[in-house]
């Protein structure tokens, strides 16, 4: 499980993927679940306040963007996604994501990817 994937301030999507896999050893695996951050009471603050504690002040701030503004986080979560259907096969790869009735139309066509669709405007996709 490659959880959770911050955003990435100073490295591409791929590169981070490429690292992390190599990491887990994905050859070795059924199946690669992954996902963003989740949005969790206060998880984003405590997530940011323990990055700026660790000294990674750069992610902490790019989690901060993010998460006050819906088009920054949508574009993490695909560039997140993009980053990780280059490196993972589509077999493989199993990306969980929260979708709107807005976002729903784009996750779709990512499903034969790897993409697994939440949340009550993507029930019907995931009988």
């Amino acid at each position: 499980m490659i959880c959770p994937s911050l955003p990435r301030p100073n490295e591409d999507y791929e590169t981070f993927s490429t690292d992390i896999c190599e990491k887990i050893r994905i050859d070795k695996c059924q199946h690669v679940w992954a996902e963003v951050i989740n949005v969790r009471g206060d998880s984003l603050t405590a997530t940011s306040k323990g990055l700026r504690e660790g000294g990674y002040n750069e992610i902490a701030s790019a989690l901060e963007a993010v998460s006050g503004d819906t088009t920054a986080w949508e574009q993490y979560n695909r560039d997140t996604f993009l980053g990780h259907t280059k490196v993972i096969p589509a077999e493989k790869l199993r990306y969980l994501t929260y979708v709107t009735r807005k976002t729903l139309p784009w996750w779709e066509t990512q499903i034969p990817f790897g993409a697994v669709l939440l949340g009550k405007a993507a029930e019907h996709t995931n009988l």
